[in-house]
């Protein structure tokens, strides 16, 4: 979608000029390298014929051999290298990119150019996009008045030839140019609409887990007669002390949902645990809190709660960072878990609990206050304390 965006319109014919293709390849070396050192690919660039001067539309060749040597970084293995190597044969510009990836079946070597088209392998499937990125450079090849060769073999690598007439003749017709230009258009539409479907699909997925999680939870309090609607308490609260630090939209219901998730991890904890009348023992209390790391396991594979699963699991830490699962301190605990653990505390100290009866309103008022700058934000506590005592 990136590439469809980037590239709209700007596949129409356009003035050639010439160029020295050195300073071309350093650059898009400089402009990977970052990204390749990240997935610790090795980038190389070999000029086997200096000076080389092309004449061409720049714009066209920057495409299509970004778009490669992408595509070198994205489907090798770590520790592997992708090469830049450019020479001069009888008139022609040769620029071949080499990988050492998983390379490509030969059964596929004829369709790897189709708008859309994806190898399905495990390894493939791990890598973004829309499979666009060697179709743009198929048709940039071609405007370019050259073409694209490939030769593979599996578990060794691949290399992308592109071939180019040196003094930029155009090899194609006006109306082979305009069936192109149609052709990456149409492609570019269904793309947007293809990437439209994925992002509607993945919203409706993320809905619709979220409300499993909402049930489970409420399945799961609901085997604790003492907490029957504590996260949808303690949610309303802490939206409530958000409210005070103008929290965005967006923020409070990221907000809201992590006092929905906040005791998920409670799943695990026996039911004799949960109900024992009595207070727990030191080893029965370290056995509960490990309730915070199970609540990690299950939230933190979902990529799109991760700010919602930073905020949920840090109820526990303590301003004075004598808390857990990670002694944070401070400011060190994100804001939403800081409003989070005032809130918690105070539905927790006001329901009633297996070993004891639940305190009032005044007595938690007092605790939470006595516990400003030790154990909760100082700052957190007297906006709370604003709220509740003018309710």
């Amino acid at each position: 979608l990136k590439s469809a965006e980037l590239y709209s319109g700007a596949w129409h014919e356009s003035a050639h000029s010439g160029f020295a293709l050195t300073p071309l390849l350093r650059d898009l070396i400089n402009e990977l390298q970052s990204y390749a050192i990240q997935r610790q690919v090795e980038l190389k660039l070999d000029i086997q014929a200096q000076d080389i001067v092309l004449t061409a539309d720049i714009r066209l060749l920057h495409t299509a051999l970004y778009q490669l040597l992408l595509n070198a970084i994205n489907f090798n293995r770590p520790n592997g290298w992708a090469t830049i190597t450019a020479n001069l044969q009888e008139g022609r510009v040769i620029i071949h990119v080499a990988d050492t990836g998983h390379g490509i079946p030969q059964t596929e070597l004829d369709q790897i150019f189709y708008p859309f088209y994806q190898i399905e392998e495990h390894w493939t499937r791990r890598i973004g996009g829309l499979g666009l990125g060697l179709a743009m450079v198929h048709r940039a090849a071609a405007q370019l008045g050259g073409h694209i060769e490939v030769a593979s073999v599996l578990e060794e690598g691949s290399t992308f030839s592109l071939i180019l007439p040196q003094a930029g003749k155009n090899s194609l017709a006006d109306d082979q140019l305009r069936d192109i230009q149609a052709e990456l258009e149409a492609s570019q539409r269904q793309s947007f609409v293809y990437a439209q479907n994925i992002r509607d699909l993945k919203e409706q997925m993320q809905r619709h887990f979220l409300a499993t999680l909402h049930m489970i939870t409420e399945l799961m309090e609901a085997r604790d007669e003492y907490m029957h609607g504590h996260s949808q308490r303690v949610a309303a609260t802490a939206v409530a002390i958000a409210h005070r630090y103008n929290f965005s939209p967006h923020a409070l219901r990221q907000l809201e949902t992590a006092g929905w998730l906040h005791n998920i991890g409670r799943l695990a904890i026996p039911d004799e645990l949960l109900n024992k009348e009595g207070p727990l023992t030191d080893v029965e209390y370290e056995k509960v809190k490990e309730y915070l790391l199970l609540g990690r396991r299950i939230l933190e594979p979902l990529e799109f709660l991760t700010e919602i699963t930073a905020v949920a699991l840090t109820h526990y830490e303590r301003w004075d960072g004598q808390g857990y699962p990670d002694g944070l301190a401070g400011e060190e605990i994100p804001l939403g878990g800081r409003i989070l653990a005032v809130a918690n505390a105070y539905h927790a100290i006001t329901a009633p609990r297996s070993y004891r009866e639940a305190r009032s309103h005044e007595e938690a008022i007092a605790i939470i206050a006595a516990g400003a700058a030790a154990q909760w934000d100082p700052e957190v506590v007297r906006i709370f304390l604003d709220i509740i005592t003018a309710e």
